[in-house]
């Protein structure tokens, strides 16, 4: 596969302003994303698909997800947390 003359041109024009055109912010979060597992990039993917298609640019949550985030506030209020080693873990593997 050889790589596109990006050197000028339309396709020059396209690839300055897909980089010049990202925040410094987003830029570094695409950076921490692609160090991520296929699974999870295509998972962060999804989401930020799904919040932009919205056409008041507000993600609304389903019910499904809406039942889950009031089981959790409920969990939270009750005091039943996950043991600080558990979610250490959870994020280890989620890194690796």
């Amino acid at each position: 596969m050889v790589a596109p003359d990006c050197s000028s041109g339309l396709l020059a024009q396209v690839f300055k302003a897909y980089i010049v055109g990202m925040t410094t912010l987003l830029d570094k979060a695409m950076a921490e994303l692609r160090k991520l597992p296929d699974d999870a990039q295509d998972a962060w993917a999804y989401m930020v698909l799904d919040a932009l298609s919205e056409e008041d640019g507000i993600y609304h949550v389903s019910d499904d997800e809406r039942r889950g985030i009031e089981e959790g506030l409920a969990q939270a209020d009750r005091g039943e947390f996950v043991p600080d080693n558990e979610m250490a873990e959870f994020w280890r593997k989620l890194r690796s």
